[in-house]
């Protein structure tokens, strides 16, 4: 089956009205792995997460490993797809967007205090965040890696830094 370009703007596919949510927002800058997004959905829902933002060119077609890896969460938790241009129409004007990412400028996560509202901004599975979205960041940050390896896996980098935020914010 040929994927169709996405063309939708900023459509909520589910809210949950009256939700208690931590004033955190995950943006997936071209996340692309089913079972990453998936286990962002139970990220999310694990951690009341405000909102969720999928940053792509083309729409899942087939949620299927998704909500394998996700469970029922997608249900739960107010999500949108859009592309980088509307991307501004899912935040609040005064929202911070923070990059976890490794780059010449960032610090390490345990420096950074947020401020609410704050945006995670994680990237692509083998490239990370996109420049044009590290330009829109007031800082990017990393988790220090002690091995031999240089990074770790997207969503189980996110799960440190949010739950870091969420006793920071409290």
């Amino acid at each position: 089956m040929k994927n169709k370009k996405h063309q939708q703007s900023t459509h909520i596919d589910f809210i949950i009205e009256d939700r208690n949510s931590n004033p955190i927002y995950i943006i997936c800058d071209e996340v692309s792995k089913p079972v990453n997004i998936g286990a962002v959905f139970r990220l999310a829902d694990a951690a009341s997460i405000e909102k969720v933002i999928f940053i792509c060119s083309e729409k899942p077609e087939n949620y299927t490993k998704i909500d394998k890896v996700a469970r029922s969460t997608r249900k739960t938790v107010p999500y949108v797809f859009c592309n980088r241009s509307n991307l501004y129409e899912s935040l609040p004007g005064n929202i911070q967007m923070i990059a976890l990412e490794i780059t010449n400028q960032s610090t390490s996560f345990r420096d950074y205090i947020p401020q609410s509202p704050v945006a995670l901004i994680l990237g692509n599975e083998n490239h990370g965040v996109s420049d044009y979205l590290l330009t829109k960041c007031s800082q990017a940050i990393h988790i220090p890696m002690l091995g031999q390896n240089s990074s770790m896996n997207v969503v189980m980098a996110a799960t440190i830094i949010v739950y870091d935020w969420i006793a920071k914010i409290k």
